[in-house]
């Protein structure tokens, strides 16, 4: 017989855990998915959301009822600059355009983008890695957000280009952060007054992609040049933010876990020429550690059966990678860093129905660009680790659970020429 409702947490403030998860998210996720470890529902004060960690309920959620559901509580639609691009969109709109791009992100595809990767790896790191101490955080993003621009974009990327776009993107991405978390969101049509660093960040977004549609020179243009116009700009935005704001802070954190473990830096710098399988699980496991898309939330649109429980439309769920990254019941010593978990008989051992590794997300909507992440990390993986021994030089940070995953305070870490 299923159960209406599955258990969780109780609290007697009337806020119930609102407070602490605003405070500390991933303490509180991290504690009750391992207490509940396939659905929990968490009181939230007038609001319940459920929680879905195990590997049954998130693919419930993210492929089973697919169509029950829509991006939650943030995630809107309304959005001025990114509403009607991929990440947002539902529906036909979203079916349209993940159909219309695909072949950009085509496993032939990426394997011709992989020469213009490796030529921005290896200008990025000569240009970081010349000095002893290395900023892992600030490569990360310079180097994403390179790649992203030369092979998207079909730019040349700039010093001064990659440095006024990083910082508009991490300004409208602060912004995203700050109205998924506020009860009260106002307008985006009122005023600049309310929004005043978003609608500025905005404009030097927008006025950058607007010219590049109009003379696309890269399949990806070329595919979105031929949207409306009301929304070719905002499709394409969607990749330089999302192609370049997840993939830098997982470069940050590979590179500081690597620094803290000499033995996989060796191991990685042995791998032959070319070969990037040991590469990929140093990724995949810095990726499992540390998710730069650490939440997803649905809404349901309909009554809903979820690991055997039934749920009533307008239901909120959360869906963690860091908290099922980090269940024991899936990866044994999971606050370890083990590359070697993700090999067999040395190759990677993995599919894309695992509903325990979420780096991607899963389902139809599983990110489109994750063979082009991981691609591109593993290619700077391996070339630091030929080129270089890293060292930390100080305690491994906190992660700040904002729009993505980043480090709290930098990632300073020791680089030495071989």
């Amino acid at each position: 017989m299923s159960l209406e409702r599955p258990h969780g947490p109780t609290s007697r403030w009337p806020w119930g855990l609102l407070p602490t998860f605003h405070r500390d998210p991933l303490t509180l996720l991290e504690r009750v998915g391992r207490r509940y470890p396939s659905m929990a529902a968490l009181p939230f004060g007038p609001w319940t959301l459920y929680l879905a960690t195990g590997d049954k309920a998130v693919a419930d959620v993210l492929r089973t009822h697919k169509d029950h559901f829509r991006k939650g509580p943030g995630m809107e639609a309304k959005n001025p600059l990114i509403g009607q691009g991929m990440l947002l969109s539902e529906g036909d709109l979203w079916r349209e355009q993940r159909r219309a791009i695909m072949p950009v992100f085509s496993h032939n595809a990426i394997k011709a983008y992989h020469a213009a990767i490796a030529h921005e790896v290896n200008v990025g790191a000569q240009k970081f890695f010349s000095a002893a101490s290395v900023d892992a955080g600030v490569f990360g993003r310079y180097l994403a957000l390179a790649v992203t621009l030369s092979t998207l974009f079909g730019l040349s990327p700039k010093d001064e280009l990659i440095s006024r776009l990083g910082e508009s993107t991490s300004q409208v991405m602060e912004h995203f952060h700050h109205r998924a978390r506020s009860l009260y969101r106002p307008p985006y049509a009122w005023p600049k007054a309310f929004n005043g660093a978003f609608h500025q960040s905005s404009d030097v977004l927008r006025a950058f992609v607007e010219p590049l549609l109009d003379r696309p020179n890269t399949p990806l243009l070329e595919i979105l040049a031929q949207s409306p116009p009301d929304r070719r700009a905002q499709e394409a935005l969607t990749f330089l933010i999302a192609g370049h704001e997840t993939t830098g802070n997982a470069l940050a954190w590979t590179i500081r876990l690597l620094a803290d473990h000499p033995e996989v830096v060796e191991r990685v710098s042995q791998e032959a020429e070319g070969g990037l399988v040991y590469s990929e699980a140093v990724v995949l496991e810095s990726l499992r550690l540390f998710p730069p898309v650490w939440l997803l939330s649905r809404t349901a649109i309909q009554n809903v059966e979820v690991d055997h429980y039934h749920l009533a439309a307008g239901s909120q769920f959360l869906v963690s990678p860091w908290v099922t990254h980090r269940l024991e019941s899936y990866y044994p010593e999971a606050e370890s860093f083990l590359p070697e978990r993700w090999l067999d008989g040395g190759e990677i051992k993995r599919t894309r129905t695992d509903y325990r590794f979420l780096a991607f997300g899963g389902g139809p909507r599983r990110c489109p660009g994750e063979e082009f992440a991981l691609a591109e990390l593993s290619l700077a993986v391996a070339n630091i680790c030929r080129r270089w021994r890293l060292r930390s030089r100080e305690p491994f940070p906190s992660p700040t659970p904002g729009m993505t995953l980043s480090p709290r305070g930098g990632l300073e870490i020791l680089a030495c020429p071989r």
